[in-house]
């Protein structure tokens, strides 16, 4: 039988971050546990950072706009290998920069 991949490498690809995401085959009680507890956390950061994940930046930053300018308790779930009270942190670190 003949395969025709390579006609398939040659078109341009037009993915989100999310379809190359490392986390994306997995279960999402993994980053998003029911009890957001410590250990839960980093769990799911330890997965982000071990499995080399290509998308972490993107992840973030998709996180850090979507919640804006949220309190940690109306935030959830790990993105980016980041907690909800670890990109509180970073929004209010970007907060107090000079433009």
């Amino acid at each position: 039988m003949t395969t025709f991949n390579h006609a398939r490498q040659a078109l341009p690809r037009t993915t989100s971050w999310r379809e190359r995401a490392a986390c994306q085959f997995e279960d999402p009680e993994l980053f998003f546990p029911e009890a957001e507890t410590v250990t839960a956390i980093q769990i799911a950061r330890r997965f982000c950072i071990s499995s080399g994940c290509p998308v972490i930046k993107e992840c973030l930053n998709s996180a850090m706009k979507e919640e804006g300018s949220a309190q940690p308790k109306f935030r959830y779930g790990v993105w980016g290998a980041t907690g909800p009270s670890d990109r509180y942190k970073l929004y209010l670190g970007r907060e107090r920069r000079p433009s």
